[in-house]
């Protein structure tokens, strides 16, 4: 049977039965392997849980991860999907990624440029998606420093609070923020943020806001811009939309929820109809941002 790394399953999306071999990383040390400029290196172990970890680097007063806070999954699987949430990624803070290649059997450290990080995206993800073992990531991390709080969802949130500006304050008000706005996968199961935010030219985010005055729009750089999903799948009147044991979720129109007994195929057929209906609306397209797994794609990628 084909060999299958996974972290904590939060961002998948499996079959009934998984013919596959499944590796996860035991390893959940933390290190610190150097200093530089003000900055720490550590090294983490892949099985350490992520949202953990956060707390830990805010605990022992290191900054840059604050952002990061309750996002469900392992520090392994956080840069195959170059986790992000307002206005960080990971990929900022991330120094190498160290593993093995399944099909070739070799020892690898990836530096940062190695890695490819994009989008949601990650050479783990590509080219290596699925036979790249991942055992350990080294960040590079502040001591002390300034949060990045400048992100609007996030800007106001901390305006309507009692919060300070450190970063362990900030790391309180991302868990506050996120408890309110998004169902908790283990009460009600979920893969995430199922559409990736889709990047347009800057002619059409025009010609949509030309239309649309309050879509969310970030600028990516001078041709493209970055629209928001969830705006989009509400604004197509999807919000809360069930399709058989599936809904996209009332408090998160960018979440799809399983209320009982659902599927793969169900999940994906609720996903297709709220593609159709955002481009028909709107003319976007939307990429699903969770790992599919079927039998045929787990046999392509590891052997």
């Amino acid at each position: 049977m084909p060999l299958l790394p996974l972290g904590g399953c939060s961002n998948v999306v499996l079959p009934d039965v998984l013919e596959a071999v499944v590796l996860r990383a035991g390893d959940d040390s933390i290190q610190v392997i150097g200093d530089e400029a003000g900055k720490r290196v550590l090294r983490v172990g892949a099985a350490r849980d992520w949202h953990a970890f956060v707390l830990w680097s805010v605990a022992e007063g290191y900054g840059g991860l604050e952002n990061l806070a309750l996002i469900p999954g392992s520090v392994g699987a956080a840069p195959v999907q170059n986790i992000g949430a307002y206005g960080r990624e990971l990929q900022e803070c991330v120094v190498a990624v160290h593993g093995h290649d399944l099909r070739s059997g070799e020892a690898r450290s990836l530096s940062s440029e190695e890695c490819r990080f994009a989008y949601r995206s990650s050479v783990f993800k590509e080219e290596l998606g699925d036979r790249f073992l991942i055992r350990a990531v080294d960040f590079r991390l502040a001591v002390g420093g300034e949060p990045r709080t400048d992100y609007p969802s996030l800007s106001d949130w901390l305006a309507r609070g009692a919060y300070g500006r450190s970063a362990q304050e900030v790391c309180r008000a991302v868990i506050d923020l996120r408890r309110e706005r998004l169902p908790d996968p283990q009460t009600n199961p979920n893969a995430g943020s199922f559409f990736k935010n889709p990047i347009v030219t800057c002619a059409l985010a025009e010609e949509l806001l030309a239309r649309h005055a309050s879509l969310p729009v970030y600028r990516v750089d001078d041709e493209r811009t970055k629209l928001s999903a969830g705006w989009l799948i509400e604004a197509a009147g999807l919000r809360g939309f069930a399709l058989g044991p599936v809904r996209s979720s009332p408090r998160h129109a960018l979440v799809l929820e399983n209320t009982g007994g659902a599927g793969q195929d169900d999940v994906l057929a609720l996903a297709a109809r709220i593609r159709e209906q955002v481009l028909d609306h709107f003319g976007v397209r939307l990429e699903v941002e969770p790992r599919v797994y079927s039998r045929a794609a787990v046999l392509e990628a590891t052997w």
